[in-house]
């Protein structure tokens, strides 16, 4: 870094704004995807059109210990999920880091990252 900016003159420290540069999808591109796999609104997945009623839905789904496929947004740069594209599910149970580690084809001994609101 430090030969970088001595012989071109240019400081190569940048500012990170986000790490969700990924495709989006449309509200319309999403459903037609889901369509395509023959899967039906109000059966097999339910249309939430506020951030007040994701999240209300979100925690009972989990609280009833089911899982939640997240995707939001644009997807991430970098080796972690960083919120648009995660899995979620209740880590208070023991098996749910196997659970997830099972659905991502992960060797067994593999963490997840616990979060939670302060």
């Amino acid at each position: 870094m430090l030969t970088y900016e001595e012989f071109y003159g240019i400081n190569p420290q940048c500012k990170m704004i986000r790490a969700s540069y990924g495709i989006e999808y449309s509200d319309e591109e999403i459903k037609a995807t889901l369509d395509n796999f023959g899967l039906r609104e109000g059966i097999d997945y339910d249309y939430l059109g506020s951030d007040d009623e994701v999240a209300r839905s979100a925690a009972e789904t989990i609280s009833r210990g089911e899982v939640i496929g997240w995707f939001q947004g644009g997807s991430e740069i970098g080796p972690r999920a960083l919120g648009n594209r995660s899995i979620l599910l209740d880590i208070a149970d023991p098996l749910s880091n196997t659970y997830a580690n099972k659905v991502k084809r992960r060797q067994w001994w593999r963490p997840s990252a616990a979060t939670m609101l302060e």
